[in-house]
């Protein structure tokens, strides 16, 4: 892992993502980056040719002109995880709608299956939720004491009056913040920033 160049106190909160190579034929959670608003097709097409895939979607409220729509949406603009091996990339990258593979350091960032099955927690809980890129250096690391998220870590935000908390997703580059009651948490560490 790469944790890149922080100058955040005590370096709390990273972007991690993965460098090291798996062996050619293991399956793995790569990210697919997609051309804009085909996240949806792209997740079909992979699904169709006889590959796993995810999109985690987050149902919104768009406002129009002349009516407000309740939508489903990507949480993640452009990206697609897809469960393959690195061998079948090249394949995969001849599907209509994928731009390119999601790589750091010339290597092809992988998700861990753990993260995956957070992504997949936090949606079916349908908290209200934000994607956040970076690395964050303020704030006090809680843990979540209650709830359906129970045992999670992260950094507590204050956002507009409103509790947020943020779980870092390895290999993004991104955090998810949502929003739980701060009854919720339990303090981790004695750092905070004013």
């Amino acid at each position: 892992m790469n944790e890149g160049d922080f100058s955040c106190p005590e370096n709390r909160i990273h972007a991690f993502y993965t460098t090291s190579t798996p062996p050619m034929n293991q399956l793995q959670w790569y990210v697919a980056y997609t051309h804009s608003n085909t996240e949806k097709k792209v997740h079909t097409r992979v699904l169709n040719s006889g590959i796993e895939s995810y999109l985690p979607l987050q149902t919104v409220k768009k406002k129009w002109s002349d009516r407000i729509k309740t939508v489903e949406v990507p949480l993640f603009s452009s990206y697609v995880f897809v469960k393959t091996t690195e061998e079948q990339i090249p394949r995969l990258m001849g599907i209509d709608g994928i731009a390119r593979f999601l790589s750091f350091e010339r290597k092809y960032a992988t998700i861990k299956e753990k993260e995956i099955e957070l992504i997949k927690k936090i949606v079916k809980d349908g908290k209200d939720i934000n994607v956040e890129r970076g690395a964050y250096c303020r704030g006090q690391r809680v843990k979540i004491k209650e709830g359906p998220l129970v045992g999670l870590e992260g950094t507590l935000i204050k956002e507009q009056g409103k509790s947020r908390f943020l779980i870092d997703i390895e290999g993004l580059n991104q955090m998810l913040s949502i929003s739980i009651p701060v009854y919720y948490f339990e303090e981790t560490s004695q750092y905070s920033v004013t």
